[in-house]
C-alpha cells in the first residue's frame, strides 16, 4: 500500500512537472517585437540603415539609405511595435519580391545591434548581435499594414 502511494505522487508530479513544461514551451513561442528588440534598445543612442534586396530577378534594384533623424527613426520604431510574433522553422520567402532589412546600429560605437528582415506582411526574421547573438525566425501573427510600412520605409530610401 505504501509502496502504491509512492508510485501515485511520483507519477502525478511527473505529469505535473510535463505539463508545467509543455506551457512554458507554448508561451516561449509567442512574443512581440518590443519584447524581441524595440524595448533592448534605446531609440535615441541609434542610427537606422534601412536596405531593400531584391528577391526576385524582376524586383525594383537594390537601394540603401541611413537614418539619423530622431523623428524618422521613432516613427519607423512606433510603426514596428506591438507586432505581434510567433517562432516559425518556415519562411515564406517565395511570397516575397523584396525584402527590407532594417539595421539598428549604436550611436556610439557604430556596431550592430539587431537586423530585423522584413519578407512580407507575413514573416519576419531578427538577428540579435547584442545580446544573443542569435538569428530567429517569426510568422507576424497580429494585423500588421505591411503596405503602409513599405511604403514609409520607401520613402525613406527615396528622399533627397
Amino acid at each position: 500500500m505504501k509502496e502504491r502511494k509512492t508510485n501515485l505522487i511520483i507519477a502525478v508530479v511527473v505529469i505535473v512537472g510535463i505539463i508545467v513544461y509543455g506551457i512554458y514551451y507554448v508561451l516561449s513561442l509567442t512574443t512581440t517585437m518590443d519584447k524581441a528588440v524595440l524595448n533592448k534598445v534605446d531609440e535615441t543612442s541609434v542610427i537606422l540603415q534601412i536596405i531593400r534586396l531584391p528577391l526576385k530577378a524582376d524586383s525594383i534594384a537594390s537601394k540603401e539609405v541611413s537614418i539619423t533623424d530622431q523623428n524618422q527613426i521613432s516613427n519607423v520604431f512606433k510603426q514596428m511595435s506591438n507586432l505581434e510574433l510567433k517562432k516559425t522553422s518556415k519562411m515564406g520567402k517565395s511570397d516575397a519580391s523584396s525584402e527590407y532589412d532594417v539595421f539598428i546600429y549604436s550611436k556610439e560605437n557604430h556596431k550592430l545591434l539587431f537586423r530585423i528582415a522584413f519578407l512580407n506582411e507575413k514573416y519576419v526574421y531578427v538577428y540579435d548581435k547584442k545580446y544573443k547573438e542569435s538569428l530567429q525566425n517569426y510568422s507576424i501573427t497580429s494585423d500588421f499594414d505591411y503596405k503602409s510600412f513599405s511604403a514609409r520605409l520607401e520613402q525613406l530610401l527615396n528622399a533627397p
